[in-house]
């Protein structure tokens, strides 16, 4: 079999080298410092300053020093958490990288004291400017490299993929969802690779155009011979483990362990270092926002006693960490016999599994129906977080009676502490009828947990609460 040697190609294969992958980076650090210093002038602009340039008068050489720090500061830490190895789902993490360049650059602010005084206005404006002009320079840069790619044929990887006949659909469908990756060939197996069937499959691919080989293994198939013709065409073969067990795989994070690779399971966040920092940011977010929302609180408690008769708390046992009980607190949007009249209505339940969820449930309040789409009801355990019951983002805390029902596998969701929102929460809600479900996403929080997924969730629940979406 002869084919033309494609390793020294452009285009794809250029785009994915190791080399072009890091500078690619570089637009998106440039396109993140123009953002920042857009909030600076914007800030400028606002307040009624003047932009007469660097060195002035009006931007002295110390006000831009702390300009340049913030802009350092922000890069910094969108290297560290990712934001340039990949191009989607990073907002989140820009927004909060900004955010913590601007709080440490408040420090050094303080530091000069009294001499830049008067830049303090201009710094804060600057900071709120930030989670507007960052967005807005990253999807002006991936305009940018989207153009190039077209011109350049920098873009979509073709992939072959190879798998069986059970799983090759699958598998194609997983492939599609990738943007940068365009499936231009699939074949199935379901035996041997012999070398007949090899010969017949590099060609196959070679006349697909593919730059990737995608494999799922499984211990039918011997993959030296696939390899060895792979290599010597220069093609990049990638092997994917058993696509039936690629949800407890997803669960996992890639390692190199002894110089081979290894899927790592961590423990989940219920001791040590993470915990505690965790823990302090619950104790801060939860004690601030019971002071900023204290009006809101008081308003929301008179309306709901004035609209029906009982408590104004409803407090219900849950299980929180490992299972251990405790009171968890909501303002009360049923009325009072609601609970005694839940066995009448479980016919009705629109969840599959262990817990109860209804729509248009009879047992809501007029002012209960308000303040459940929009979540309000569960302000109140802000004091459980701050009690140590609780956490800010988690899985959601189930009732005894719906643990007693759980698969074994269930409980692993009770390895941590459980909280105000969570996965599930911006992913659906109520939208999500398997209970299977609900718990996979649980799980993949657990083992995928960090500080920046914590500030997505936030920033997606703030979304996802003033739309009311999935909220019954």
């Amino acid at each position: 079999m002869t084919a033309p040697d494609i390793r020294a190609q452009r285009g794809s294969r250029f785009w994915q080298s190791s080399l072009p992958r890091r500078l690619r980076a570089v637009p998106y650090m440039l396109g993140d410092t123009l953002g920042i210093l857009s909030a600076w002038f914007f800030s400028y602009t606002l307040i009624g300053g003047q932009w007469r340039g660097f060195g002035s008068n009006v931007l002295s050489s110390a006000a831009m020093t702390l300009v340049w720090l913030t802009i350092l500061l922000m890069v910094c830490f969108a290297s560290i958490s990712g934001c340039y190895l990949r191009r989607e789902r990073v907002l989140g993490r820009l927004i909060l990288c900004s955010l913590g360049a601007f709080v440490l650059t408040s420090v050094a602010l303080l530091w000069w004291g009294g001499a830049l005084r008067w830049f303090t206005p201009l710094f804060i404006t600057a900071m709120l400017c930030a989670p507007l002009t960052i967005p807005l320079w990253r999807w002006l840069t991936e305009l940018l490299i989207r153009a190039v790619a077209e011109v350049v044929d920098y873009g979509q990887i073709p992939v072959f993929v190879i798998a069986e006949n059970r799983r090759l659909l699958d598998l194609q469908q997983a492939m599609n969802a990738l943007d940068h990756i365009r499936v231009v060939g699939s074949s199935s197996w379901n035996n041997e690779l012999d070398s007949t069937r090899v010969k017949n499959l590099c060609e196959q691919i070679l006349s697909s155009g593919a730059a990737e080989v995608v494999l799922v293994h499984s211990q039918n198939i011997h993959l030296d011979p696939l390899w060895q013709n792979l290599h010597a065409l220069g093609l990049t073969l990638r092997i994917l483990p058993d696509w039936g067990m690629s949800e407890v795989y997803s669960l996992g994070r890639v390692t190199s362990f002894g110089g081979l690779p290894a899927v790592e399971f961590r423990p989940p966040i219920s001791t040590g270092y993470d915990f505690y920092l965790k823990r302090l940011i619950d104790i801060l977010g939860a004690g601030l926002g019971l002071v900023l929302l204290a009006p809101v609180l008081l308003a929301l408690a008179i309306a709901v006693k004035c609209s029906s008769a009982g408590p104004v708390f409803y407090i219900q046992k849950r299980s929180g960490v490992k299972g251990k009980p405790f009171d968890m607190l909501k303002f009360r949007s049923m009325y009072q016999d609601a609970d005694s009249r839940k066995n009448e209505l479980l016919a009705r339940n629109e969840v599959n599994g262990p817990m109860f969820k209804m729509r248009n449930d009879p047992r809501i309040t007029p002012v209960g129906r308000f303040i459940r789409r929009y979540s309000l009801d569960e302000l109140p355990q802000l004091l459980n977080v701050v009690r140590g019951e609780m956490s800010l983002v988690g899985p959601r805390p189930p009732i005894p009676s719906e643990v007693d029902q759980y698969k074994d596998w269930h409980h692993d969701r009770l390895l941590v502490l459980p909280g105000m929102t969570g996965l599930w929460q911006v992913s659906g809600r109520s939208k999500v009828q398997e209970f299977d479900d609900m718990v996979r996403l649980d799980m993949r929080y657990i083992q995928n947990w960090s500080l920046a997924l914590d500030a997505q969730i936030l920033l997606k629940t703030f979304a996802v609460v003033i739309r009311g979406d999935g909220a019954y």
